[in-house]
């Protein structure tokens, strides 16, 4: 790579110093006190001037280098830029794969590991993913997937391998899991996260305030509460790779905390399962406690991953909604003619001055306008000036609905010279399918794990009719 010489062509350069970079370099560090005047008039203005004429010689040295990798009017046609996108691209995923390659054994095509092989492959395919590789590393009871380039790959460890060697329903439980942060590329999206917070965090400490550590410390809990959320999504994967079979989900999840096989000898042979209702009804009157609960607070906004109690309670919720029903009841591709849905108007009420939802930026009312998106299709309307409220027609938009899929509304407020500040989100479920015309109002938020705490939340309403 061009980069990669250059630095290392220049890097004895960097310890040598300036004799060797310019021969005369002695001779320009020498004391100037006694240098004269030169003779210049007050009036005298040059014709032009060049890029040499005010550069020092180390300037000039390290420009002759560097240049050739800023080539290009367009930033992301300089060589540079082609270079360390080249470079990142070999380099994601490289830990992983070394990793892999000293600490893992590679089972996909071992006809030892064929009946997990087959488990992953046929949870692939419900889930209508490409099988990862799948791979075996020493360790305590774990599974994850990871690698941002196809094909990823799944661990799972020994440990994890042996608790379910007697449940191997429970395994796919666990497969199917795992590849539900595929299906919901999480692996993606958790990068973009992380990347966020750590350069947040990195503002937040050079900072040196209360307001940037407070900044940070918010956006790391947010992250964390997302991987909670993400892992809950994952368990709905899971569910459906054991055919709904909420029971099998549950001892599942058990499992990991308990890590006892059904054949133990200490244990019941006639119930070789925990009872999921006690276990649950048991950790809600112990969290329920005062202190307990305070402590269990703390430590949950702590954590990447939701205690298993309420995993299995948030599973059994979902387990008997119709949207599972009505995954689960799916035989084959979807040949039913889907309804349409007509946008017809949106509109946002009790908006505060710019200055209250965003901080140290000038006064006044908003210039609101909408960035709407459905199922893949975004657009964006025009932005009102200095309105506490507004409205915009969204004639015109029509969509095929999909199932399960809801319509997220950004608002934002728009500004020609700063960047422009987003007051609040919203998501509106489509669930009502009857023709005819529906109203939905709804408060925006502008965080994520709970309700903004801003003065008043703005008030949005949507519009939209349903058409057989």
């Amino acid at each position: 790579m061009k980069l990669s010489l250059s630095c290392l062509m220049l890097a004895p350069l960097l310890f040598v110093g300036c004799d060797a970079a310019d021969p005369d370099a002695q001779t320009m560090m020498r004391p100037v006190l006694n240098a004269q005047p030169s003779q210049v008039t007050q009036t005298s203005f040059p014709a032009y001037v060049t890029p040499q004429d005010i550069m020092t010689p180390e300037d000039a040295f390290f420009h002759h280098h560097l240049t050739p990798q800023t080539e290009g009017v367009d930033f992301l046609q300089w060589p540079l830029v082609k270079n360390l996108r080249a470079f990142g691209k070999s380099l994601a995923d490289a830990p992983l794969r070394s990793s892999l390659a000293t600490n893992s054994i590679y089972i996909s095509d071992q006809p030892r590991a064929k009946p997990i092989q087959e488990m992953v492959d046929q949870c692939a395919e419900i889930l209508e993913l490409e099988p990862p590789k799948v791979y075996i590393q020493p360790g305590p009871p774990n599974a994850y997937v990871s690698g941002l380039q196809h094909p990823h790959a799944m661990v799972l460890t020994s440990d994890l391998l042996e608790l379910y060697a007697e449940t191997p329903e429970e395994l796919r439980f666990i497969i199917g899991h795992e590849l539900g942060h595929l299906k919901a590329e999480h692996l993606r999206t958790h990068a973009v996260g992380r990347l966020c917070v750590h350069m947040i965090g990195r503002g937040g400490r050079s900072s040196q305030s209360l307001l940037g550590d407070a900044v940070a410390a918010g956006s790391a809990l947010t992250l964390l509460h997302w991987y909670r959320e993400s892992e809950c999504s994952a368990d709905r994967c899971g569910l459906f790779c054991v055919g709904g079979d909420l029971d099998v989900a549950q001892q599942a999840l058990m499992r990991l905390i308990h890590q006892t096989k059904p054949s133990n000898p200490l244990f019941d042979p006639e119930h070789k399962n925990f009872d999921p209702a006690l276990v649950l009804k048991q950790s809600i009157r112990l969290r329920e406690e005062p202190i307990t609960k305070v402590i269990s607070v703390i430590q949950q906004m702590q954590q990447d991953h939701p205690f298993v109690p309420e995993r299995c309670a948030r599973l059994s919720e979902f387990s008997k909604s119709e949207a599972c029903r009505q995954v689960l009841l799916r035989r084959g591709p979807d040949t039913t003619e889907q309804p349409t849905m007509e946008l017809i108007s949106a509109s946002v009420s009790q908006l505060q001055p710019s200055d209250v939802n965003v901080p140290l930026y000038g006064g006044g009312d908003a210039d609101p306008f909408l960035r709407i998106r459905y199922a893949g299709q975004r657009f964006a309307t025009d932005h009102k000036k200095n309105v506490r409220s507004a409205s915009w027609s969204l004639t015109g938009r029509n969509h095929a609905i999909v199932p399960g899929e809801g319509i997220f509304l950004d608002l934002y407020d728009h500004n020609s010279t700063l960047a422009e500040s987003l007051l609040g989100a919203a998501r509106i479920p489509v669930t009502d399918l009857a023709p005819g015309e529906h109203t939905i109002t709804t408060r925006l938020r502008t965080d994520v794990e709970s309700p903004s705490t801003n003065v008043e939340r703005p008030a949005i309403t949507l519009r939209y009719r349903i058409v057989p």
